[in-house]
């Protein structure tokens, strides 16, 4: 899950790190914009994944945005 009010953490099954920024700017007080990058790097794997979904190489990026209005 990822939103702005919940906390999200992922297991691995692998050796490997992880890397992750989040960025919050209010435009004004009534529109917000979030944003989330992570970085997996795998240190014992050539392919992450499988069949359609496999990633050719050991690091895996992901990124969320988020706009919220208030009204």
């Amino acid at each position: 899950k990822e939103c702005a009010l919940c906390f999200f953490h992922a297991s691995f099954y692998y050796e490997g790190t992880r890397l992750a920024i989040n960025v919050r700017y209010e435009l004004n007080k009534h529109i917000m914009v979030q944003a989330k990058y992570g970085m997996t790097h795998y240190l014992n794997r050539d392919v992450i994944g499988s069949a359609l979904e496999a990633i050719d190489g050991s690091t895996k990026g992901d990124l969320y945005l988020q706009l919220r209005m208030k009204f």
